[in-house]
């Protein structure tokens, strides 16, 4: 019973279904204390989540790079709009290290009816010297700005949309 309770309280804080929630209050056959205490505990990490939200420590949505340039190619304002200011976690590629920053590759379509997506992480120095083109990283940060540019491959210019991520910091 306290496996499927603690379960129970588990599945309900990585945000569970209603569904899924109800079908665990069943299977605890009506032990009617384990189920008040799961919604104790259920409404107090409810608060805490509310709480940290209130203090900027909510925790960095994954942005996929390849998902940022099917929206823009569908909608680029809203896919703008949507993003500028949020904080993200980005896992990519880097195409090349640059003077304070370095660039992740997003999807590189090289197709003149797609928009190309590269994100611009700022580091600090000392991290960017460790890094190499083609290291895989994981980055957090907020989405400060979007920028349009143009990215140069084998002589030809093609439409790209820069993230810029000035406070990124390396995940471990």
């Amino acid at each position: 019973m306290i496996l499927i309770a603690s379960l129970a309280v588990s599945i309900a804080a990585c945000g569970g279904t209603a569904d899924n929630k109800e079908k665990e209050s069943s299977e605890t056959s009506g032990n009617e204390d384990t189920s008040a205490g799961s919604n104790d505990e259920e409404s107090e990490a409810k608060d805490d989540a509310s709480e940290d939200k209130e203090k900027g420590d909510e925790a960095p949505g994954e942005l996929s790079l390849k998902q940022f340039a099917e929206d823009v190619n569908s909608d680029k304002a809203k896919a703008e709009k949507d993003c500028i200011g949020n904080m993200y976690q980005i896992t990519a590629t880097v195409d090349e290290v640059k003077d304070g920053y370095c660039e992740l590759m997003g999807v590189n379509t090289f197709n003149y009816n797609e928009i190309n997506v590269r994100a611009r992480v700022y580091l600090p120095s000392d991290v960017l010297a460790g890094l190499k083109d083609w290291d895989k990283i994981t980055v957090s940060g907020t989405i400060e700005s979007i920028e349009d540019g143009i990215l140069k491959y084998n002589g030809e210019d093609f439409e790209t949309v820069f993230l810029n991520m000035p406070d990124a910091q390396i995940v471990k």
